[in-house]
């Protein structure tokens, strides 16, 4: 458990260390979930099975045995982070509260936790209440003065931009946690930086349902109206493409957003080679 959560950190000092970003290391932070839910899986059989052929049913219902059944339940909630890109936010609620319910019960599951109360629990705590800190410690940062104006983009998208200093070291094709208090005052989310100029930092997103919906409907209602907003970020590393001659950037629909992104971080650069070529090739389902 401790390191899934380790794995989880936006603010893991494994970026630094191997200069892989969060969202990089996030397929090891499922598999290493799915691996606890297993082991819990097989914990709660095997001592069902023993509890059975001992004749000792009684013990499932003792307190310590119902809180562990209570941090069982608490981690199959986590499951639904399949649910990610279907809801972000049922995705991102359940996470928490999952979460820390799932620390605090397997504590209490723990026998004579008042005495010897687990370390590593605090230690997960610990892990997860301080990258929760440095995020909330920036994005306060980044609100000050900070703005966003709104703008309707045909097809139902809508297009920011931010204009704060502080985040003009955000790369293009990085992404960041968009928190605009005045349509949704305790929601973070994720975003590709499209560009990121004198003019501002760029973010292009689709209307889907939620968050998007509410900002287009936003945008389309007060078109290029501003409002306070803040960012957290930048995270993620863009691949390395200065040793190739041709660069084929392909991609569909609503994730143009990165690789455009990545194609202005390309065409910015002052040392671009002088032979490399960019192919740019989008799909959509419409022209716009």
């Amino acid at each position: 458990m401790a390191l899934c959560v380790f794995l989880g950190l936006k603010n893991t000092p494994l970026t630094y260390m191997t200069a892989t970003s969060h969202a990089q290391l996030n397929i090891f932070h499922r598999i290493a979930g799915y691996t606890a839910v297993l082991l819990l899986l097989l914990h709660a059989i095997f001592y069902t099975i023993h509890c059975g052929r001992q004749g000792r049913w009684a013990n499932l219902v003792k307190r310590e045995n119902l809180e562990g059944i209570g941090a069982g339940i608490s981690m199959l909630v986590l499951l639904m982070g399949v649910l990610r890109h279907r809801s972000y936010e049922i995705f991102y609620v359940s996470h928490i509260v999952g979460f820390v319910a799932a620390v605090v019960l397997a504590s209490l599951h723990r026998p004579n936790w008042a005495k010897k109360l687990p370390v590593l629990m605090l230690f997960i705590a610990a892990l997860w209440a301080a990258d929760r800190i440095l995020r909330a410690a920036r994005i306060t940062y980044n609100l000050v003065n900070n703005t966003a104006t709104f703008y309707a983009l045909p097809g139902g998208g809508t297009r920011l931009l931010l204009k704060k200093p502080g985040i003009e070291v955000a790369p293009p094709g990085s992404h960041c946690f968009l928190w605009i208090p005045r349509l949704h005052l305790f929601q973070t989310h994720p975003f590709t930086i499209v560009s990121n100029g004198p003019s501002g930092l760029e973010l292009v997103m689709k209307s889907q349902m939620g968050f998007t919906k509410t900002v287009g409907t936003f945008a389309a209602r007060y078109p290029r109206c501003t409002a306070w907003a803040s960012v957290d970020g930048p995270y993620a590393s863009c691949p390395n493409t200065e040793s190739y001659d041709k660069l084929i950037l392909i991609a569909g629909g609503s994730g143009a957003a990165f690789t455009v992104g990545l194609m202005n971080r390309i065409l910015s650069r002052s040392e671009r080679p002088i032979h490399q070529s960019v192919e740019f090739v989008w799909a959509a389902k419409r022209a716009v």
